[in-house]
């Protein structure tokens, strides 16, 4: 990544161009182990006009409080336990598996009393169980608030608190209610990563509920709170960042550009299509880390024979009276230095793959002015663009309406 001489600065650019691609952070929200730290934003006046969304979004809260207390109780029969493993050293007794090369290394040490052994144990403290708890726990909160303000809705929270307290007060909540977790809605994101993987079916209860709580029209607003903008020091979640953006500069261009589209939310990490449309009788879908690429992989791995797979971030493909055209798109959080080593490495996409022509395209962050290189072989054509993270919007805009139609 390029720096500025100003840190403020540097953050201002992040932030702008974070925004862009905020609902695809909302919904990849990155475990805390990362180290996050959200960036405080200035408060302002308090308005009519906030008062009023205030008292909307109030009672909307309480309306999903209510429905949450039908879907928990749905959810109860469905969970599925959990299996903690844990080495444990036994005296003389045989209180699990034995660990053998663990009981080889404890004779060598002439301790002959110790039998190292694995214990197994059933928990049902499991990201779907702590989602469910926590739930629980903010919809009595929220019921508590309109309980205070009585008339209707505090005639509704009334009985919907009591039903409430009742289900956290038996098993496996009550349990659950102390244990440590997550916000809400990372717990909520883990819990739709699991659905993805297949810990749970999609549509089900636990996958409701996980929509409902990801739900909030403001959470892809700019005062979302602490979802809104995120910065780590942490390089990992850096790249992953601008990835996430990338995607958000091109699907944004792409709802500008199309006649008719539609985005896919739950193809999102499913090797589909994240968006389809049409514009001008030209088909266009969008891939994002998917599999699925057009020509044939040329390279074998010569141990076990299985192909080199080439998985760019993503894959923009158009089709027009029957011929398809394939845009491969890499996001790149490199320094202008770097240029040669994002050349080659689209450059290894068209090599392995061996797409005629071949269209390759890396981007890659800059807080300088937009700038692109570009290498051609007959019509195959490789460019780097270099885009202000301030105004990488507009810039992947013009980029992808002339990739689409030319």
């Amino acid at each position: 990544m390029e720096w500025t001489n100003s840190s403020s600065s540097r953050l201002s650019l992040w932030e702008a161009a974070i925004e862009s691609g905020l609902g695809l952070l909302s919904a990849y929200i990155t475990p805390e182990q990362y180290g996050l730290a959200s960036v405080s934003l200035a408060a302002r006046a308090e308005t009519d006009e906030d008062i009023f969304l205030t008292e909307i979004q109030s009672r909307i809260e309480l309306a999903k409080a209510r429905l949450l207390s039908r879907l928990i109780q749905d959810a109860e029969s469905s969970l599925k336990p959990a299996f903690q493993h844990s080495v444990h050293y036994a005296e003389m007794r045989l209180e699990g598996a034995l660990l053998v090369p663990r009981l080889l290394h404890e004779r060598a040490n002439n301790r002959f009393r110790t039998i190292p052994v694995l214990q197994t144990r059933r928990t049902i403290e499991t990201p779907e169980a702590l989602l469910i708890s926590e739930s629980i726990r903010l919809s009595i909160r929220v019921c508590n608030y309109w309980r205070r303000k009585g008339g209707a809705e505090g005639k509704l929270a009334n009985n919907l608190a009591r039903d409430l307290m009742q289900i956290e007060a038996r098993p496996p909540w009550s349990e659950l209610k102390a244990r440590p977790r997550p916000v809400i809605r990372n717990l909520a994101g883990i819990v739709k990563s699991r659905v993805v993987a297949g810990w749970s079916e999609k549509g089900s209860t636990i996958d409701r509920i996980a929509d409902l709580l990801l739900s909030d029209a403001k959470a892809v607003e700019a005062a979302a709170g602490m979802i809104s903008f995120m910065v780590s020091n942490d390089e990992r979640y850096e790249d992953r960042l601008f990835e996430l953006i990338c995607l958000g500069w091109i699907l944004g261009a792409l709802q500008r550009t199309l006649d008719s589209y539609q985005v896919h939310e739950r193809h999102f990490r499913t090797g589909k299509p994240l968006l389809t449309g049409t514009v001008a009788g030209i088909e266009v879908k969008v891939y994002y880390q998917a599999q699925h690429l057009p020509g044939h992989y040329s390279y074998l791995w010569k141990r076990t024979g299985k192909v080199l797979r080439s998985i760019p971030d993503f894959v923009i493909e158009t089709t027009e009276k029957g011929k398809t055209k394939t845009l491969l798109v890499d996001a790149k959080n490199r320094a202008r230095s770097s240029l040669s080593e994002i050349i080659y490495k689209m450059l290894g996409y068209k090599e392995n793959l061996q797409i005629e022509p071949y269209w390759g395209l890396g981007i890659a962050p800059t807080f300088s002015s937009f700038e692109v290189e570009t290498v051609t072989r007959g019509a195959n054509k490789v460019a780097v663009a270099f885009v202000p993270l301030k105004t990488g919007k507009l810039a992947v805009q013009r980029a992808v309406y002339r990739a689409i139609r030319s």
